[in-house]
């Protein structure tokens, strides 16, 4: 029998906590939290308009969230730049 590892068994590599944020006067993406394990595949889906081009943004720095804790394989890089999402492996 196959045995899978529980989610808290894996280790975060990407954690996103109360993730929101605005696009013009429209809340694109309201209070989002993920954790991503290490050799996991996440897809994010939706119709057009619903966030997810904003989500990916905020989350690599691209775009300035109103709240967001972002942790990379242990390191906060929520107050960095967009460089420094992508040093850490954003």
């Amino acid at each position: 029998m196959l045995e899978v590892p529980s989610v808290l068994e894996v280790p975060s590599i990407l954690e996103v906590t109360g993730l929101r944020s605005w696009y013009g006067q429209a809340e694109a993406v309201r209070n989002l939290s993920l954790a991503v394990g290490a050799g996991e595949v996440v897809a994010v889906v939706g119709p057009n308009g619903a966030g997810k081009t904003t989500l990916v943004r905020s989350i690599a720095g691209l775009h300035k969230a109103r709240s967001c804790r972002v942790v990379v394989d242990g390191r906060d890089v929520s107050a960095g730049s967009a460089v420094d999402a992508a040093r850490a492996g954003v």
